[in-house]
Order: structure tokens, then C-alpha cells, then sequence
């Protein structure tokens, strides 16, 4: 038994790269796996695992920057609402009822009295 557990085989840990010590070898077979089909294993859960990584790490960056995006459109809204308000506040103020003094005429009286232009 004791011979066995001091012959262990090295490798590196996918996610990190630092060194781990796996279960004892048995003829380059790990675990008493004759064809090799849990390393097999390991080895492929270890790539879907790194892939799985990277693309968590992709869309946790899309994330950040889809939060930024919304916070700039929100503060867009915001000062378009706001002109607007502004604008409409400015055009208000600038409405009077009485348009004397710009060449208006209420009274439709008066329009009768205007003469007809005769060409010669």
C-alpha cells in the first residue's frame, strides 16, 4: 500500500495553472480505469469547463456594458424632457392675447370697409 500511494503523478490545475497531485497511477491508467475513459472525461470537462469560463466572463463585460448604455440613455431622456419643458415655459411666456402693434386687425368690420382695387 505504501508504494503504491508514492507513486502519484503531477499535474496542473486547469483553471489556476498550479500544480495538484492526483490519485495514484496505475500504469499510466488512472483510477483502475483500463481505456482510460474518466480521464478521457476529465480532460473534456476541463475544456467545456475553461469554455464556460471565458464565455462567462464575455457576457458578465456585455453586461457591465449594457448597464452602462442604459444609464446614458436614462440621463438622455431626462434632459430631453427637461428642454422640452424648458421650451414649452418659453413659448408660453412669449403668447399675449393682444396683437395690436404687429398689424392685426380684429374688427371684422373693418375688412368691409377696405375698397376694391380697380386695374385700368
Amino acid at each position: 500500500m505504501l508504494a503504491q500511494c508514492q507513486k502519484v503523478k503531477e499535474v496542473g490545475d486547469l483553471m489556476t495553472g498550479e500544480p495538484k497531485i492526483e490519485a495514484p497511477v496505475n500504469g499510466d491508467r488512472h483510477y483502475n480505469d483500463p481505456h482510460g475513459a474518466v480521464e478521457k472525461f476529465l480532460i473534456s470537462f476541463g475544456s467545456d469547463l475553461t469554455l464556460l469560463s471565458t464565455t462567462f466572463s464575455s457576457l458578465k463585460q456585455e453586461l457591465k456594458n449594457t448597464k452602462v448604455e442604459y444609464g446614458n440613455i436614462i440621463k438622455s431622456v431626462k434632459m430631453l424632457n427637461s428642454g422640452t419643458e424648458n421650451l414649452n415655459q418659453i413659448l408660453e411666456t412669449g403668447r399675449c392675447s393682444n396683437k395690436e402693434g404687429i398689424g392685426y386687425n380684429n374688427q371684422k368690420e373693418d375688412l368691409k370697409k377696405i375698397q376694391k382695387i380697380v386695374f385700368v
